[in-house]
C-alpha cells in the first residue's frame, strides 16, 4: 500500500496537520495577548461556528508577540490560514480531490 493510491487521504492529512498547528499558533496568540479564557473561548467559536478569523487573529498576535516578526511575514503566516482553514476552500478541495461532497466539522 503506498499514498499513490490514496492521494486524497494524503492530503487530508496534511490540511489536518496544517490546522492544529495553526491552532496552536492561534491558542499561543490568544493566551499572550488576552489570557487562557479568551484563548479557549475563540478555539471554541472557530470550531463551532466554522468561523476561523478568531484563529487567524491569534496566529497573527502569536507571529507579531512573541516572534517579533515584521508586519509582512505576520500577514504571510495568517495567509496560511486563510487557504488551508477556511471551511469553503476545504470543501471544495476535498470534493475535486474525492469526487463527493464532504463537508467540514
Amino acid at each position: 500500500m503506498s499514498f499513490r493510491q490514496f492521494p486524497g487521504l494524503v492530503m487530508a492529512t496534511v490540511l489536518c496537520g496544517v490546522g492544529m498547528i495553526q491552532m496552536v499558533l492561534a491558542w499561543s496568540g490568544w493566551t499572550l495577548g488576552l489570557g487562557w479564557q479568551w484563548g479557549l473561548v475563540a478555539i471554541i467559536l472557530s470550531l463551532v461556528a466554522r468561523f476561523n478569523s478568531y484563529i487567524l487573529v491569534g496566529t497573527f498576535f502569536f507571529a507579531q508577540e512573541y516572534l517579533h516578526w515584521p508586519l509582512p511575514q505576520c500577514l504571510a503566516l495568517t495567509a496560511v490560514g486563510l487557504i488551508f482553514l477556511t471551511p469553503r476552500v476545504f470543501t471544495e478541495i476535498m470534493g475535486a480531490l474525492t469526487g463527493k461532497n464532504i463537508k467540514p466539522l
